[in-house]
């Protein structure tokens, strides 16, 4: 009950919304990086070379941050959803499991595509011919040293977003 519970308020908050990009949220990300880079490292975050951990199933962080000229790659344990093909939902299945497939299948599907589709406008506004090459999102475990061989550059900055507090404490270093 707690879990259909949970995926019908996950399936309203869709409903309303809930796959679309929030512009002004991305924006704003991206001038509070900014002003720490500046005033921190002096650097505009526009010049650097950056990675972000746990991109999530909607890295559209990074494709607005790209957009905007950021050299920016994302790591993340989950294998998002890209093109919406069949092989690629058995992909999903067999490396985060077979409900992690079928629930990304139904948000790609009902919503998340159109979604893409906007933002991918939206960001083509920003930056006119601007095509987002999905080769900037690893999957992997960004603690240990496999996803970070698949990076070619080397990063100026590492940031996160609401990630560290899914992260299982028993793994932590400084336990």
């Amino acid at each position: 009950a707690q879990r259909a519970r949970y995926y019908s308020d996950l399936f309203q908050m869709y409903m309303v919304g809930g796959a679309a990009a929030d512009l002004k949220g991305l924006r704003d990300d991206f001038d509070r990086i900014d002003t720490v880079t500046k005033s921190v490292m002096g650097r505009e975050f526009a010049h650097l070379n950056a990675v972000e951990i746990g991109f999530g199933s909607k890295p559209y962080r990074i494709m607005y941050f790209n957009a905007r000229g950021v050299d920016v790659f994302g790591i993340d344990m989950d294998q998002p959803v890209l093109d919406g093909s069949p092989q690629e939902f058995l992909s999903i299945a067999r490396r985060n499991g077979s409900l992690r497939a079928i629930k990304s299948c139904v948000r790609y599907t009902l919503f998340e595509r159109s979604a893409r589709r906007k933002l991918r406008d939206q960001l083509r506004s920003i930056n006119p011919g601007f095509v987002f090459d999905y080769r900037r999102l690893v999957v992997g475990d960004a603690g240990t040293t496999g996803p970070w061989t698949r990076i070619p550059i080397e990063p100026n900055l590492i940031y996160s977003f609401a990630v560290f507090e899914h992260i299982n404490p028993d793994s932590r270093l400084d336990r």
